[in-house]
């Protein structure tokens, strides 16, 4: 899924493992927007939409920035499986 495309509508029929993948993205986004010339306040609006239906779901908020976390990362998407 495009960035451009996240949109409530959009999101609510995808996997949650979609979901948390589409969420790690938008971390990595966020850690290149610099690099990318991405607009700040576009990256936290899709962002919060995302978190918003990850909440929606009961789904848990996974800090991206580590090497821990990225294992607790794969780990999370296994058990969804």
């Amino acid at each position: 899924m495009k960035y451009k495309d996240i949109t409530p509508q959009s999101i609510s029929d995808i996997t949650n493992r979609e979901l948390v993948s589409l969420h790690w993205r938008m971390h990595q986004l966020w850690a290149q927007r610099k690099l990318k010339k991405v607009n700040r306040i576009f990256i936290k609006e899709k962002h919060s939409i995302v978190m918003a239906e990850m909440k929606r779901r009961g789904l848990k908020h996974i800090e991206h920035a580590t090497k821990k976390a990225m294992s607790g990362l794969e780990a999370y998407l296994e058990g969804m499986e």
